[in-house]
């Protein structure tokens, strides 16, 4: 895991919002820790390398009452619990099913479009090569899920103990990205 990444906007009164990133390749997590950082919007982005930290940390958070994720940024090909497996195990789960999933990976095959969709997720986008490509699609992200859509909100007791990004949360990762 390499932890919370607070992105700060210089929109005031802002909601703080909180992306997880579940990521395998720590260079493709930095790249899109980076274009998110280029994006106007205040929050941050946690990441987690495999699927089954993921889900646990999912369900520690809402055993605990803590803040959840407002958006998940999910790729599929992931060690451990595949990315397919967590997204099912999420939208099983009542306390994860709501929070939006965007499976954000570099297959196009439609077959894996489909099951996606069957299991549940919001949205579908292939990973672009480039951070120019990273740029647009995390402003595209950002406009859509936390200047359009309406999004689930958070237990009243949760937003009440957290406030900022990254409460009690830890980072396992020996290094930071680059931002």
């Amino acid at each position: 895991m390499i932890g919370t990444i607070p992105v700060v906007s210089s929109v005031t009164g802002a909601p703080r919002r909180r992306v997880l990133l579940v990521e395998d390749n720590p260079a493709d997590a930095r790249l899109a820790v980076e274009a998110f950082g280029e994006v106007a919007w205040c929050g941050c982005i946690e990441h987690v390398a495999d699927g089954d930290r993921a889900l646990a940390l999912l369900r520690a958070r809402a055993a605990a009452g803590a803040e959840l994720p407002d958006l998940v940024l999910l790729d599929l090909n992931l060690p451990g619990r595949h990315g397919r497996e967590l997204l099912r195990a999420m939208r099983a789960d009542p306390q994860l099913a709501a929070i939006p999933v965007v499976v954000f990976t570099t297959s196009t095959a439609a077959e894996e479009v489909e099951a996606c969709y069957r299991l549940g997720a919001n949205c579908y986008v292939a990973k672009p090569v480039d951070l120019e490509g990273l740029q647009r699609i995390a402003e595209a992200i950002v406009r859509f899920w936390f200047g359009v859509a309406e999004l689930p909100t958070a237990a009243p007791e949760a937003a009440a103990r957290s406030n900022r990004c990254g409460a009690g949360s830890t980072s396992t990762s020996p290094s930071a990205p680059t931002t």
